[in-house]
């Protein structure tokens, strides 16, 4: 089963909330009009070919289960707000850099209901469940970040695209 999200849709956010309440059978989601493209102007290069991501149903269900259990992921008590507003202003990251694996990470400039940053990881060229050749992108995981700061100043400076922290 193949489902889409439009972020820009006025119902996106009750889209995303029927999965916090419901473990579906596992099936991709398409979230489209995330604008990744716009993020491109940020950076010497061009690093987004597509505008749209793709999480599956279980990995969008665990970013909502409450703190303290884990699945595939650490669940992370995320709102469906949260996750509607980070993919809607996603074109306004404070940071963007690679992580292992050559997954990209965008961190949100602004604050959520956890009063800390959200990072997104995004693995490229991945497959979905039905087509393994897809070459989409795909979510990984949506968590807060604490000690953002820290973690990039650990980063080596080619791995760090975008970073309006750390500047003095």
């Amino acid at each position: 089963m193949f489902l889409v999200i439009n972020i820009k849709s006025k119902k996106a956010i009750k889209e995303i909330e029927r999965f916090k309440h419901k473990k579906y059978v596992l099936h991709d989601i398409r979230i489209k009009n995330v604008e990744l493209k716009v993020l491109n102007s940020l950076l010497t290069f061009q690093l987004f070919y597509k505008n749209d991501l793709f999480i599956n149903s279980g990995t969008l269900w665990e970013l909502m289960q409450p703190l303290g259990k884990t699945g595939s992921h650490n669940y992370h008590n995320l709102t469906p707000t949260d996750i509607y507003n980070f993919l809607s202003n996603i074109k306004y990251p404070c940071a963007i850099y690679k992580e292992k694996y050559n997954r990209i990470v965008i961190a949100s400039s602004q604050l959520y209901s956890s009063n800390e940053r959200l990072i997104i990881i995004i693995e490229g060229s991945a497959g979905l469940i039905t087509n393994k050749d897809a070459n989409i992108y795909k979510i990984v995981t949506i968590y807060p970040k604490s000690d953002l700061e820290k973690t990039i100043k650990k980063l080596k400076p080619s791995d760090i695209y975008f970073n309006i922290l750390n500047k003095k």
